[in-house]
């Protein structure tokens, strides 16, 4: 409702999957917790997996440094369709499951219905959608239901198409325009949770790689501390929809994980 993109997958895995449930699993007597996502683990520290379209090393990247010596990827070193493979030849009955994009905990294709129930109606608070100097083109239905780079389902017309480019919490407007207008060179990267480094101070002015998005491509970027938080310039090319809410993870080039932030 205030214009940003959550990823509760990676509030989840801090504080539940291997928050909660790894303290239960602990309790009692496992020395380990083993999962089936797709990355590794290099002396000590996350790094991806060998299925790049499958790697989930973005999710993980708020666990706590010191919960990575009891946990196992068992199937970092695999490709999914090779898993498949063999999942069918062990007669493990998912095999053949497809895969999710959807919320776990949200019924697939109920996520308005869900905002709406759990914020008691506010998520639905319509609005004006406008292009970049201010003119109305058409309604929002709540800037819940929107993300930053989306084209389809806007509801208006246009000789071009248009992309959401902000939500302005003060006037409740969703700005939209081109697609050449999303692409920015830097950013503001907050909430550093680190993995090779020991303090937030061995960030500064350090050249590295960034991705913004789990399916993302690398991004050479340069950091530099402002208090608490980073400001992150991109090196080389500009980012397309960089979204506020949603996780940065910097890598180093060897694929390991230096430090995830929002």
């Amino acid at each position: 409702m205030n214009g940003r993109t959550p990823n509760p997958c990676m509030v989840c895995n801090r504080h539940i999957k291997f928050g909660k449930m790894l303290d239960f699993i602990l309790s009692k007597g496992a020395s380990f917790m083993a999962t089936g996502h797709y990355t590794k683990l290099k002396n000590g520290l996350l790094s991806v997996g060998d299925d790049s379209n499958k790697d989930q090393v973005y999710f993980l990247s708020q666990i706590q440094k010191d919960r990575l010596n009891k946990i196992i990827f068992p199937v970092g070193d695999l490709e999914k369709s090779k898993l498949r493979e063999l999942a069918e030849q062990l007669g493990v009955r998912v095999y053949s499951k497809k895969d999710s994009q959807e919320i776990c905990f949200v019924d697939d294709g109920k996520l308005k219905e869900f905002l709406i129930e759990n914020t008691k109606g506010k998520a639905k608070k319509t609005g004006n959608i406008v292009d970049r100097d201010g003119n109305i083109l058409g309604r929002h239905k709540g800037f819940s239901f929107y993300t930053i780079g989306q084209r389809k389902g806007l509801g208006i017309s246009s000789e071009e198409p248009l992309y959401v480019l902000a939500f302005d919490r003060e006037t409740n407007n969703i700005i939209v325009g081109k697609n050449e207008d999303l692409f920015k060179d830097e950013l503001i990267a907050t909430r550093l949770n680190l993995f090779s480094v020991s303090s937030l101070e061995s960030l500064d002015n350090l050249e590295c790689f960034a991705k913004t998005r789990s399916r993302d491509i690398l991004h050479k970027c340069l950091l530099k501390k402002d208090g608490d938080n980073f400001q992150v310039k991109f090196i080389d090319n500009k980012v397309r929809a960089i979204t506020p809410g949603q996780g940065i993870v910097f890598y180093n080039n060897e694929g390991n994980v230096i430090a995830g932030g929002f």
